[in-house]
């Protein structure tokens, strides 16, 4: 178990190393932990870019993507995505412009 979160196991040293190279998760004001819920399923949102020189030397099985270009890490196998920094603020930055408010977390949950 990950985190209180049952699921994938496998990405726990992947995080545990991100978080130890200084990364953080990003804040919700409701949700403990680094799991998040959303429509598609648990995520964890950090704070900053992923260091993938920081993981490049830890083992992972084959269905765990690492992705530099958008700034994640997703495993094929439970569907949790890692996202980075980049990988939300430009989320973040599309929803603002599709909807012309800006972005506040779901706290409905």
């Amino acid at each position: 178990m990950i985190y209180g979160y049952n699921g994938c196991d496998h990405l726990e040293p992947v995080l545990e190393a991100l978080l130890a190279a200084g990364n953080r998760v990003d804040p919700h004001p409701q949700v403990t932990g680094p799991f998040r819920p959303s429509q598609g399923g648990m995520y964890c949102p950090l704070i900053d870019a992923i260091d993938f020189a920081v993981i490049a030397d830890i083992p992972r099985v084959p269905d765990v993507a690492f992705d530099p270009d958008d700034d994640a890490i997703f495993c094929h196998s439970c569907w949790l995505p890692i996202y980075g920094g980049e990988n939300l603020r430009r989320s973040r930055e599309a929803w603002e412009r599709a909807t012309g408010k800006p972005f506040q977390p779901n706290t409905d949950r």
